[in-house]
């Protein structure tokens, strides 16, 4: 398995599913969900690999304001390491 193109397909496809949301899901995510983050994680292993899967929400600079959104993977190739390989990326949602 080729681990780079993986983290980068499933860091993608998370990305693609969080920014298919607009402003107001994900401000009333943030607060339904605050003081914490808004967001989700998942898990799956493939060929002896292991990934956590997950996003978050959290206003940029103020309430009510822009979204800072972020998708990340954290592939874990070794468990006996704690330390996995981590892509993330990340978008400002404008408020509109």
């Amino acid at each position: 398995m080729d681990i780079a193109a993986r983290l980068a397909k499933e860091t993608q496809d998370c990305f693609d599913r969080i920014t298919s949301f607009p402003w107001d899901v994900h401000a009333a995510a943030i607060r339904r969900r605050a003081p914490f983050l808004a967001g989700e994680t998942f898990g799956f292993s493939e060929d002896g690999v292991y990934f956590d899967v997950g996003d978050s929400a959290e206003w940029l600079n103020e309430p009510d304001g822009d979204i800072l959104l972020k998708a990340f993977v954290v592939a874990f190739p070794d468990p006996s390491v704690d330390d996995g390989i981590r892509e993330e990326r990340s978008v400002i949602l404008k408020r509109l």
